[in-house]
């Protein structure tokens, strides 16, 4: 949560630098994404031990999130430059 409430700060403050504003927004829109997904995988946690599709459910939203959230954070590295 905290690195969320972090990020959307640091995203508004640097809303009139035009440089890298749209790695910023698809950084900021995916991690987003990312963290519902968590928050899916946790609520899902209690009920999947009880239900094989929830179960794999719970898992592919697991590994989503986590994908997602690594393309996220790789493509906001010094060595892709700005847009």
């Amino acid at each position: 949560f905290q690195s969320t409430v972090t990020g959307g700060i640091n995203f508004w403050q640097a809303r009139s630098d035009p440089a890298g504003r749209t790695r910023r927004t698809f950084h900021a829109v995916t991690m987003l994404l990312a963290d519902a997904g968590f928050t899916a995988v946790g609520l899902l946690a209690e009920p999947a031990e009880r239900d094989g599709d929830l179960r794999r459910l719970h898992k592919n939203l697991a590994i989503g999130s986590m994908g997602l959230s690594t393309v996220s954070w790789v493509i906001m590295l010094p060595f892709f430059g700005t847009d």
